[in-house]
């Protein structure tokens, strides 16, 4: 299931040019294509429990960040690169 959902969301963005979105907007095209309802209260919400849930099973991909508060999720052909800082 999330193979499938991973490949919704990368065609998703492909067809609209966008190479981040975030988890509400990610919940409601993952609730067009019938494979996570989304809580019209807390948009994102189930989304969110499911990528908290593979965080902390050490199991979300490298494509998904969370700072500051929000889930950030970048088409699956993109690895999430840390800047390093050399000292002399």
């Amino acid at each position: 299931m999330v193979d499938k959902m991973r490949r919704c969301i990368d065609n998703y963005m492909e067809e609209n040019s966008k190479t981040e979105i975030d988890e509400r907007e990610a919940n409601g095209e993952l609730e067009r294509a019938g494979l996570l309802n989304d809580d019209s209260r807390h948009p994102g919400k189930p989304l969110r429990e499911l990528l908290d849930t593979l965080r902390d099973s050490d199991m979300l991909p490298q494509n998904i960040t969370y700072c500051c508060g929000q889930w950030h999720i970048r088409h699956s052909r993109t690895m999430a690169i840390g800047m390093i800082i050399f000292q002399f």
